[in-house]
């Protein structure tokens, strides 16, 4: 069952959302096939969610 307490980090690069779930394992999401609208809900999403670790753009 998925749960946001699976995730220890979340990070945004120029081009990705990456949410990992270990220090070797993460789930990417591509910026590059996103609309700004889209992108901007994700980084709200992103930043409403119970993990401690975030590195995430304003």
């Amino acid at each position: 069952m998925f749960t946001w307490q699976n995730f220890y980090k979340i990070i945004e690069h120029r081009n990705w959302f990456l949410l990992y779930q270990s220090t070797n394992l993460a789930n990417m999401i591509p910026k590059t096939q996103l609309s700004q609208q889209q992108i901007n809900e994700i980084r709200w999403l992103l930043q409403n969610v119970p993990v401690k670790n975030k590195k995430l753009k304003k």
